[in-house]
């Protein structure tokens, strides 16, 4: 027993020193050897500047009254949000897709969309499309308890990208490659709705946009990750002087400031 113990313990061992120094080469090392893949993102470099953006997320909150308030806006979605093309002539301005399973489960539909412009982490997904544009990730270095207590806290700490050309960082949901984009586009006022951060409840999307939604950790696990990440952004937009509200109508999201989506709308 004890010496299989110490061939599970190596086991883990190995596994994690082979895929952190993996994620440190597609983080750091293999963007600066395709440079020239990236440089076309720079093209989006404060093309907003001082402007205001929403970031749609698919929460249970989402309404079609909600996206058709966004009407002429600048608005970055995600995910399934094209399930409800059908109900209104709304379409964000930007698409963005990060996880590769929720690429993989909709796959034929997503790439059965024209998107005015989507963006989606290189490497993790394939779908190199006229409108679609590959973003270099730092994923995150620890994925589960084991690698999260041998690793000092310093490199499991959230980070938040900069300059998305040369690297944009993982977080636990979309949003956090969104926020990153929109901030790098320039924009002085960004809107969260439809981050209800709740997936404790029978919900967990919009009524708008169910589909087979599998949790890979726990409800309280998961609500602490996107906590982080959006504690992470917010403490980044106050140095910067950019505003980062909470427009969500209820949900969990306490972490930013809330305000309410048809004030904003009067603006």
């Amino acid at each position: 027993m004890y010496t299989t113990n110490i061939k599970v313990k190596l086991k883990w061992l190995i596994r994690f020193v082979l895929r952190f120094f993996m994620r440190l080469f597609w983080g750091y090392i293999q963007p600066n050897l395709h440079r020239s893949k990236f440089n076309q993102l720079q093209k989006f470099k404060g093309i907003h500047k001082n402007k205001r953006c929403f970031i749609v997320a698919t929460g249970p909150s989402l309404t079609i009254e909600d996206i058709n308030l966004l009407k002429g806006e600048f608005t970055f979605s995600m995910n399934s949000i094209y399930k409800l093309y059908d109900k209104t002539d709304w379409r964000p301005t930007y698409y963005c897709i990060y996880d590769d399973i929720v690429f993989k489960n909709n796959e034929a539909d997503i790439r059965s969309q024209q998107f005015d412009c989507a963006f989606y982490p290189y490497k993790k997904i394939n779908w190199e499309t006229p409108f679609s544009h590959p973003i270099p990730i730092v994923d995150h270095l620890c994925v589960n308890a084991f690698e999260r207590s041998v690793v000092p806290a310093r490199f499991r700490k959230i980070k938040f990208g900069v300059d998305i050309a040369s690297r944009a960082y993982a977080g636990t949901s979309v949003a956090h490659f969104a926020i990153q984009i929109a901030v790098y586009m320039g924009f002085s006022e960004i809107y969260i709705i439809g981050a209800d951060c709740n997936y404790s409840g029978k919900n967990k999307h919009s009524k708008f946009l169910e589909h087979k939604f599998t949790l890979t950790n726990t409800p309280e696990d998961i609500h602490k990750g996107l906590m982080d990440d959006y504690k992470c952004a917010k403490d980044y937009c106050q140095r910067k002087g950019i505003k980062l509200y909470n427009a969500t109508r209820g949900g969990m999201l306490d972490v930013l400031e809330r305000v309410n989506l048809e004030d904003v709308q009067r603006k």
